[in-house]
């Protein structure tokens, strides 16, 4: 990708969804059997840290968030922050949703995995259930994207929503 002074989530999901399926190392992992959520989340951590590179962010892990609570990742470089969770279990993601509308972050990324049975239901879901009603009670705080991408327990696709605030509230004084 060429170096932009700003991505957005479109071309942030485009580059990771191109570098996941190239890059051998969690292509290597994702094909091992009796994977541990731990050597998962340390080899996708790790994928995650070759993409920033690649794209020329500098990564902080475990970077502080508002309120004392941490980030997965935090990629930066001049002028842009993009805040990163990734949650194994899209059913208790609601904190990281929290945490990452809190943030100033112009771009934020929840990565999850949903069971296939009812799949793109599920990511509807988390998507209108969970982060649409976070977004709107920082009316007028929240800017930039959310961005939302699944993958299947079983299947190694991904699918991806983008979020936006639905409204802003202007009042006209005279």
């Amino acid at each position: 990708m060429p170096r932009l002074k700003m991505v957005t989530a479109s071309q942030w999901y485009s580059e990771f969804y191109k570098a996941y399926y190239k890059d051998g190392k969690i292509q290597a992992l994702e094909n091992k059997t009796k994977l541990t959520d731990s050597q998962w989340t340390d080899g996708f951590r790790e994928f995650l840290r070759r993409l920033a590179g690649s794209l020329g962010y500098e990564v902080v892990t475990e970077h502080k968030a508002h309120g004392g609570q941490r980030f997965d990742q935090t990629w930066s470089k001049p002028g842009e922050t993009i805040a990163i969770e990734y949650e194994n279990d899209y059913t208790t993601i609601l904190s990281e949703v929290k945490k990452l509308c809190s943030t100033n972050s112009r771009l934020r990324v929840l990565i999850t995995y949903c069971p296939e049975r009812n799949f793109l239901s599920e990511i509807l879901n988390i998507a209108q259930h969970t982060i649409a009603p976070e977004i709107d009670k920082r009316l007028g705080d929240f800017s930039g994207e959310f961005l939302l991408i699944a993958g299947g327990y079983e299947w190694n696709d991904w699918s991806a929503i983008r979020m936006v605030l639905k409204a802003q509230l202007d009042p006209i004084r005279l």
